[in-house]
């Protein structure tokens, strides 16, 4: 029975050459795995096993495998960087990051490999220019930082990529559709609809003031970046200047002031000539 000493210097028995070439075939797998010369070792023993399946070979087959195992062979001694490791991401960025506009913001993994990983960025699949360390820092965050970026650890061996991290900027309420001055008739029942559009992260409140008081009695239509305030069958007494207040835990602003306008009951025209029918009663 043959002895056999591992490279990990212990002694085991292995029946015929067969189990043992089949089992250092394993172990320069396993001893290789994640490491540059592993794709080589591989296919190296992939076609072994190939051969001890196959039984017998032609004297062609074997010159042709023969040939084909010491080129690997050759190859993995060669290889000055054979035993390299490819980058492996051991701390990855937090999943998700919440900030508000302005605010300096860091994003950061951690990677090993031999040799040393290198780093760079990619935001919503594009590459960032000019960042290859392995913390992402961006001074004052817009809304346009807004998305998903991911690390990549790169070697000589591989690249990998790190877990996702998707970047939340919130921001305090833009207005970006005011309420516009408007004439009625008095009593008109088609009304009149102010509307204040905005935009904002977390979605805005919204408020409606008449003459800088606020309003409580008069019907309010709500969408989530939009407000509306209808005013049916108008009166002289809601005459004025109406503002729409939206409001997050960012901050506030407040539309410019609408003038609502009631104008005067339209008299029917009398200025036509009218004519005058005169009826005599007769005397009793």
């Amino acid at each position: 029975m043959n002895r056999y000493i591992t490279n990990e210097s212990r002694m085991f028995e292995c029946k015929i050459f067969t189990d043992c070439l089949i089992t250092d075939t394993e172990r320069l797998n396993n001893m290789l795995e994640g490491r540059r010369g592993y794709i080589e070792s591989w296919t190296m023993a992939t076609f072994i096993q190939s051969l001890l399946n196959k039984g017998e070979l032609s004297v062609k087959e074997a010159e042709y495998s023969a040939l084909f195992v010491l080129n690997h062979t050759n190859l993995l001694t060669e290889d000055n960087g054979i035993c390299q490791e490819s980058p492996a991401i051991t701390s990855h960025p937090v999943s998700e990051l919440v900030t508000v506009v302005g605010n300096a913001v860091e994003i950061a993994c951690q990677a090993s490999g031999d040799p040393p990983p290198t780093f760079s960025w990619t935001f919503n699949g594009r590459i960032l220019d000019n960042e290859n360390l392995n913390t992402l820092h961006i001074q004052k965050v817009s809304t346009f930082d807004s998305g998903v970026y991911v690390c990549h650890a790169s070697n000589e061996v591989t690249s990998v990529q790190s877990l996702e991290c998707k970047l939340i900027v919130e921001y305090p309420p833009v207005i970006t559709r005011h309420p516009g001055d408007s004439d009625i008739d008095y009593g008109n029942p088609e009304g009149v609809f102010f509307v204040c559009n905005t935009s904002s992260l977390p979605l805005a409140d919204f408020r409606w003031f008449f003459q800088e008081t606020l309003t409580s009695n008069l019907a309010l239509i709500e969408g989530m970046n939009d407000t509306g305030l209808e005013l049916l069958s108008p009166g002289f007494h809601q005459s004025g200047w109406y503002t729409c207040e939206a409001s997050n835990k960012h901050g506030l602003m407040m539309s410019k002031p609408a003038r609502l306008t009631i104008l005067n009951i339209t008299m029917p025209d009398v200025s036509s000539p009218m004519e005058l029918t005169l009826l005599e009663i007769e005397k009793s």
